[in-house]
């Protein structure tokens, strides 16, 4: 009598459902079984183990057949499913750029998708890496690689590459000073294709004549670059010499002239062409001197010595007696040609009030009369002068008295 042994059913277990991004993977495995077969076969790493690796390209369902040490079968299945990759924008920006110093660049003016990730690297010189509108300031050439995750984990990236032209200044803008009248130069020459300055000439070197800031942008030839410079024009305050001494001298004398101010060089144009800040001159004319400042700035002025022969009599034509030490008295202002005079003064009224016969080398009048102040006003003078020649000359005029 023969006996039926019933065995169990075969039960084999395959892994969940799986989602893998493009060019992923999913280890799969299945349980239960002695061995397995599996397809399809695509993308798979192997069809007959327990636990092969699938990279397929695009969502499949993978089917398990597993056989135990009897011969029973059992089936099994996993869906695999590949996710989309995320959207990546084709970024578009000026990738060769112009500078000078460092530059800034918004690395584009794209919006954001909702649930998507971002992230710019290097971070060097970025404001926030994690924007897609990311602004980068950049001093040479760089790369920036975009990497952007969506919902499902799925990445992709972008790459920008930026290009620096750096613009070398051939040329070095100074600051200048200058005289008044005279010209500053400002050269811009190089290897450019155009200037531009501020003032609107298009040369590569300018003459200016007024204070300010000049600037000029030029253009590379090569590159295309603009780049600018600039510089200060200051003209300098002008020396503004006066002059002093004596405008009048008496025959056989001298004169004495001289700057007021003290400058760096005095060039006189007397016949013996002094240098010396004051001079003496024995003959009448108009005398000019040229000064130079410390800052080689030159200026001219020029004064007029007269010359009065012996025999002139010069009077004030008033006077202060008020004890001041300042016009206290009346008297012949020269006296060099004279060897003796006498005066009488009179008030309108004919009346006398000073006489001397000794004025040479006296005070004159004190504006007394009999040791008493004489009224203010206009009084009539004249006299006897013997001159060194021994010739008589008279002499007569009006005085005002001041109180």
């Amino acid at each position: 009598m023969a006996t039926l042994v019933v065995y169990d059913n075969l039960a084999i277990d395959a892994v969940p459902a799986q989602t893998i991004c493009p060019g992923g993977s999913a280890q799969l495995d299945a349980t239960g079984a002695v061995s397995y077969e599996w397809s399809p076969p695509d993308g798979l790493s192997c069809t007959n183990c327990p636990n092969p690796v699938a990279s397929p390209s695009k969502t499949t369902m993978y089917k398990v057949v597993g056989t135990d040490t009897l011969g029973c079968k059992a089936t099994d299945s996993v869906m695999v499913y590949l996710a989309n990759v995320p959207y990546i924008p084709n970024i578009s920006i000026d990738t060769s750029l112009c500078i000078d110093g460092e530059a800034k660049i918004k690395l584009n003016n794209l919006s954001p998708i909702s649930n998507y990730q971002y992230l710019w690297s290097p971070a060097t010189g970025l404001d926030n890496p994690k924007s897609l509108g990311a602004t980068a300031t950049i001093t040479g050439d760089i790369t920036y690689t975009l990497t952007i995750t969506n919902q499902q984990g799925c990445t992709g990236t972008q790459t920008v590459t930026i290009n620096v032209d750096p613009v070398v200044l051939e040329f070095d803008l100074k600051d200048v000073s200058i005289c008044p009248d005279e010209q500053a130069i400002l050269d811009a020459s190089g290897n450019y294709s155009t200037w531009l300055w501020s003032n609107g000439e298009t040369t590569p070197t300018i003459s200016v004549s007024q204070s300010g800031e000049y600037s000029v942008t030029v253009t590379d030839k090569i590159s295309g670059c603009d780049v600018s410079d600039f510089a200060n024009v200051t003209i300098y305050a002008p020396p503004t010499p006066t002059l002093g001494g004596d405008t009048l001298f008496f025959s056989g004398n001298t004169a004495t002239i001289f700057v007021n101010e003290t400058y760096a060089t005095y060039t006189w144009d007397d016949d013996k062409g002094q240098t010396t800040q004051s001079i003496t001159v024995t003959k009448p004319g108009t005398y000019t001197v040229t000064v130079t400042d410390a800052n080689g700035c030159e200026a001219k002025n020029s004064i007029t010595v007269a010359e009065i022969p012996l025999e002139t009599f010069l009077f004030p034509n008033a006077f202060s007696p008020n004890n001041d030490g300042l016009n206290d008295y009346f008297n012949i202002k020269a006296q060099a040609g004279i060897k003796t005079a006498s005066m009488r003064i009179y008030d309108r009224w004919g009346n006398l009030v000073f006489s001397t016969d000794n004025l040479i080398g006296s005070n004159g009048w004190d504006g007394n009369r009999n040791s008493s102040p004489v009224s203010a006003g206009v009084y009539v003078f004249a006299g006897t002068a013997q001159l060194n020649n021994g010739d008589l000359q008279t002499f007569k005029g009006n005085i005002t008295l001041l109180r």
